[in-house]
């Protein structure tokens, strides 16, 4: 069962423009903004509708390490899904997941796309997952899952990306342009 898209065909976007979104994001509750030195964005926000629940009612707060990488360093990331509604949300999760992960078989999916828009992480085919059940997130209730990519492709060889810029996605709900150095 291929479950790359499980987590993610569970989730769509309302994305907030750069203008709106410090203003939406207070209205939810949510942190401001981080900014790295060069004012790029560390932490981003924005809707997500789980099962059960209009994006209206959840939302989801991304905060990544940093935006430039050098070789082999890590690309982290960690994710808080909050429902902010007034009923019980659902999301999909391995069985007694502890802690909670993004990627294949997490929460959320988390996705990295080259310079030309080619996928590259994680690999494409057939994915084993643990059993995935349903969840609930209760009113007013959050969840915190991170990920984690080590910049390499995973097929059709293990070797490192190419030094560039790519973009990170978490959940398809918030994207992140990182630079490999």
């Amino acid at each position: 069962m291929n479950t790359r898209g499980l987590a993610g065909a569970c989730v769509s976007l309302l994305i907030l423009t750069s203008a709106a979104m410090p203003a939406q994001a207070a209205a939810s509750g949510l942190k401001a903004l981080t900014y790295g030195s060069s004012g790029a964005k560390l932490t981003k926000t924005g809707h997500v509708a789980l099962i059960g629940c209009p994006s209206s009612d959840a939302t989801i707060q991304v905060t990544v390490g940093r935006l430039v990488y050098t070789k082999s360093q890590p690309v982290t990331v960690v994710a808080v899904l909050r429902n902010v509604g007034r009923s019980d949300c659902q999301y999909v999760a391995p069985a007694g997941a502890e802690p909670l992960w993004l990627g294949l078989c997490g929460v959320l999916s988390l996705t990295v796309d080259n310079p030309k828009g080619v996928h590259v992480f994680p690999a494409k085919g057939v994915v084993n997952c643990p059993a995935l059940v349903n969840s609930v997130l209760t009113p007013g209730e959050s969840l915190t899952a991170s990920g984690s990519w080590d910049q390499r492709r995973l097929y059709p060889s293990r070797g490192f990306v190419p030094r560039g810029k790519y973009r990170l996605r978490v959940g398809n709900a918030v994207t992140f342009s990182v630079t490999l150095r």
